[in-house]
Order: structure tokens, then C-alpha cells, then sequence
């Protein structure tokens, strides 16, 4: 720009004349900083432009990943694969139970002064297979609450066939009689069974997304 006064040229900042001292018009140096101001507004605009998208990147990876363990997650329900084999096999021990309690009940005259304890024999496997029923119950119905019954059921039929076990051991051994070879069959079925089932229904997928909101992943 030039001094008015002199005609001399000047800085375009500067407000006063380097030859005369002539006090310079601002209109450039206002110019100067509405235009700095203006390419401020244009970056910092870029800048708010550029950020969210980056945030709506973040949510769609969110979306995407919430969509994907959900459809794992559909994938993994229902009564199918190993679960499906517990549940035949529950099924059938719910029926051994009943007839084992029926058979001690019913039959404990003919075991003299044994019937007390046949009678408390036939008492177990009844709150044994109520618990299996329990179990099965909540099994279809897919509750939250068939994992721990059926681990309880698990170790309670450990439990129950041990007891009957030795506890018939006993009375072969007060009558003087041969015990039956597999008399303790019922029982190492289930010390050897009874775990696998239990870690399979704590650590398995199936069961985390039947039964449980548990990450299973």
C-alpha cells in the first residue's frame, strides 16, 4: 500500500508512514485479519467435518461386531449337538430314578430289618428324580436357572448311587452273600460321567447361549 500524505510505499501492517509518520489507513490491516479469521473458520470447519465421520466409523464397527455376536449367538441356541445327547441321557436316568425309588419303597418288607434303610434308599432317588424332573423342566424351557440345576442334579445322582451302593454292599456282606459284580456300576458311571457333563455345562457355547448372558466368545 501507499502513504497518503507522501506516497510513499509502506508495509501493508504497518500504521504509521516509515518516511513521513503519517498515520495509515487500517482498511488493509482489518482485511488482513477478517481474511486470517475467514481461512480459521474454513480449517477448523474442515476439521468438525472430517471428526464425525470418523465417529460414525466407530459406531458402524460397533454395529457390525454387536450384529455379528448376535448372529453367533442364534446360531449356538437350542437343544442341539452334545446338548441334545445330555438330554436323552437325563431322560433316561429320570426313568432308572423312578423305578429305583418305586423298588425300594414298595419292596422294603422284604428286606427285614433293613426296610429303614431301603425306605430312606427309595427317599433319595425320589428327590433324585424330582431334581432330574426340575432339571429337564427348565432344560426346555430354556431358563437361566437349568445350569445349576442340572450340575446339582449331577452330583446329587453321584451322591445317591454311591450311598446305594455301599450301603447294599453292606447288607451282601451282613447276610453272607455274594454281592453282584456290577453293584457299583450305577455309581462309576456316574463319578466318571458327572464331571464331563458339569465342565461341559460351564464352559460350553451351546449352553452359554441357550441357557446364560454370559460372553461365550
Amino acid at each position: 500500500m501507499f502513504c497518503t500524505q507522501c506516497g510513499k510505499r509502506s508495509d501493508p501492517a504497518a500504521r504509521y508512514c516509515f518516511s513521513c509518520g503519517h498515520k495509515l489507513h487500517q482498511a488493509s490491516a482489518s482485511a488482513l485479519d477478517l481474511g486470517n479469521r475467514r481461512a480459521s473458520d474454513v480449517s477448523h470447519s474442515k476439521v468438525a467435518k472430517t471428526k464425525p465421520s470418523g465417529d460414525l466409523s466407530t459406531m458402524e464397527d460397533a454395529s457390525d461386531t454387536q450384529s455379528d455376536a448376535k448372529e453367533v449367538n442364534e446360531n449356538y441356541k437350542g437343544i442341539s449337538g452334545w446338548l441334545a445327547y445330555f438330554v436323552l441321557g437325563l431322560i433316561v436316568s429320570l426313568g432308572f430314578s423312578i423305578y429305583n425309588s418305586y423298588s425300594y419303597l414298595a419292596g422294603s418288607s422284604n428286606y427285614g430289618g433293613y426296610s429303614d434303610r431301603i425306605i430312606g434308599l427309595g427317599m433319595l432317588f425320589g428327590a433324585l428324580a424330582l431334581l432330574q424332573a426340575v432339571a429337564l423342566f427348565l432344560v426346555f424351557k430354556s431358563k437361566h436357572l437349568a445350569v445349576p440345576a442340572v450340575v446339582t442334579a449331577l452330583i446329587l445322582g453321584i451322591l445317591v448311587y454311591g450311598v446305594d451302593a455301599f450301603m447294599a454292599q453292606g447288607i451282601y456282606k451282613a447276610a453272607n452273600m455274594q454281592a453282584p459284580s456290577d453293584l457299583f456300576g450305577g455309581f462309576e458311571r456316574d463319578i466318571v460321567l458327572a464331571p464331563i457333563w458339569i465342565i461341559y455345562f460351564l464352559r460350553s457355547k451351546r449352553v452359554a447361549a441357550t441357557f446364560t448372558d454370559r460372553d461365550y466368545s
